[in-house]
């Protein structure tokens, strides 16, 4: 554990550190924010190599420059090297969430929120109407990664793109998105990948009712979640969802279409090469808030 501990230190340092520092050796003791820095990287790296490897293929759904520019200058560890599950999952995702964005665009939706953003350059390479905005929601550690990440790169977003500081298990980070702008006066896109499993039942559920009750109407949500059986095989999850999703959603005031991995790679024209349980378990949901009763 603490061999990979300090490999992560050094793989995120040498993404992190000018040219010249490349090469210099980590230090033996990280401390807690260095440890969660490293974390945070390591997640953040392999999900962009995931998503680099879609320019790999002969019709590729989506070319992502910070995720290619990542996989390029990383070091070789363990999170360069995803399986190829997962690098299905995450092509099959991204395509799910892209063009939901762009329905909810096309319909007038000019905020979009994208919550527990990583490194997600959605804003840097979609084809969208200009006067689109795009709030980035995650923690500081994370946001310092992505800009030294995006200068380094040379990449500049095509739409105007505010950096919202806030941990989404809290109950504040609504005040910090409207400090930045973004206004519950209108509709909102919602995007949370690969974000809920890492927060237990119920602060995830809190943020799902929150998020409706903070959506105008014409508000679209994109999320991504697991099976309970699924999270509980990887240690650093913390929740997944059983029994009728869309009623769980309802619950929570939202009203949503629920598609499998299979499901949605079927309807893109990839499917998958055989139907698992692992693979059913992997959720991809489209919903729109429930209209609340007028007063």
């Amino acid at each position: 554990m603490w061999q990979t501990l300090v490999q992560l230190r050094r793989m995120v340092r040498g993404l992190l550190r000018p040219e010249s520092e490349i090469g210099a050796p980590a230090d033996v003791g990280p401390t807690d924010d260095e440890a969660r820095l490293a974390a945070v990287g390591a997640t953040a790296v392999t999900i962009a190599v995931c998503r680099a490897a879609e320019k790999e293929r002969a019709k590729p759904w989506f070319a992502d420059p910070l995720a290619e520019y990542v996989a390029d200058t990383a070091e070789p560890s363990r999170a360069t090297n995803p399986r190829p599950g997962l690098i299905f999952w995450v092509a099959v995702r991204t395509r799910f969430l892209d063009e939901l964005v762009a329905s909810a665009v096309g319909a007038g939706v000019r905020q979009v929120v994208l919550l527990g953003a990583g490194l997600d350059a959605r804003a840097f390479r979609l084809d969208l109407p200009t006067d689109v905005r795009f709030f980035e929601v995650d923690r500081s550690s994370v946001h310092e990664l992505k800009s030294r990440l995006l200068k380094q790169a040379g990449l500049t977003a095509r739409y105007e793109r505010r950096a919202v500081v806030a941990d989404l298990a809290s109950s504040d980070w609504p005040v910090a998105l409207r400090g930045q702008g973004w206004t519950s006066d209108a509709p909102t896109c919602w995007i949370a990948e690969g974000l809920l499993v890492y927060l237990r039942p119920e602060p995830r559920d809190r943020l799902l009712r929150e998020l409706a009750k903070v959506s105008a109407p014409g508000s679209r949500l994109g999320i991504t979640a697991t099976s309970s059986a699924r999270a509980a095989q990887v240690s650093i999850w913390e929740s997944g969802v059983d029994g009728d999703v869309t009623q769980w959603m309802a619950d929570l005031g939202w009203s949503a279409a629920v598609s499998t991995l299979p499901d949605a790679a079927a309807a893109f024209g990839r499917p998958v090469g055989v139907e698992t349980e692992r693979a059913r378990s992997a959720i991809l949901i489209d919903a729109r808030p429930i209209p609340r009763p007028v007063d």
